[in-house]
């Protein structure tokens, strides 16, 4: 069992923390399909409005569904681009769709050792853990679906990177190809608005880019 602590920024007595532990892919799907059905002897109540509401990352319930984690992560280069994957056509999940340099749901309970292991399967890359960041942790209430996501500084350029990519044992099953853009504020919204994103992947990015950027 893992556990985490989130630190408000807000003035409250109350600080929220999970705790993550291993289930099967099978159990979340089947509780995932389910969330919208009725609960027996209820007004109408759904088991997603019970279990997993708007508000939910502060609701005690949570716990008792059988949830799923995932990691992610954008490789900022020495050349300042970040690094985009479009996936392929043949995945289960987001076929098609730009994303995470590399990404995937958790194997393990700890999610730095799982983007790390993630990254060299997907891209061949191996990420420096003194360059690694944690700079998100949020929730797809529509999924059920946790997601830690990271930013590396690398020290490597993208071409670099992108020429050893297809060594990866996992990258012509899951992607169609590894893309640098700049990494300015423009340029990533653009990217967004007119390319067909991953709706976690998007979300992150914006998170990072205020993170980067500001917000004004």
């Amino acid at each position: 069992m893992q556990k985490y602590f989130i630190e408000r920024t807000t003035s409250s007595n109350y600080t929220p923390y999970f705790e993550f532990s291993k289930i099967c892919y099978r159990d979340f799907l089947i509780t995932n399909n389910a969330l919208d059905d009725l609960i027996e002897h209820t007004d109408g109540l759904t088991f997603r409005q019970k279990y997993f509401p708007t508000n939910s990352l502060y609701n005690s319930q949570v716990g008792l569904l059988s949830n799923i984690c995932g990691v992610g992560i954008f490789i900022i280069t020495s050349d300042n681009k970040i690094l985009i994957r479009e996936a392929s056509d043949f995945v289960t999940v987001g076929a098609g769709l730009y994303g995470f340099s590399a990404s995937g749901t958790m194997n393990e309970v700890e999610p730095f050792a799982e983007v790390m292991r993630g990254c060299k399967a997907e891209i061949n890359h191996e990420i420096n853990l003194k360059n690694l960041h944690l700079f998100s942790f949020g929730m797809d209430t529509e999924k059920a679906y946790y997601q830690f996501s990271f930013y590396e500084k690398s020290q490597l350029s993208s071409s670099e990177i992108i020429s050893e990519s297809w060594r990866a044992e996992e990258f012509s099953a899951e992607f169609k190809g590894l893309f640098p853009i700049d990494f300015t504020y423009s340029t990533i919204v653009n990217s967004i608005q007119t390319k067909k994103w991953d709706g976690t992947s998007a979300a992150s990015l914006m998170i990072l880019c205020s993170k980067f950027f500001g917000t004004n």
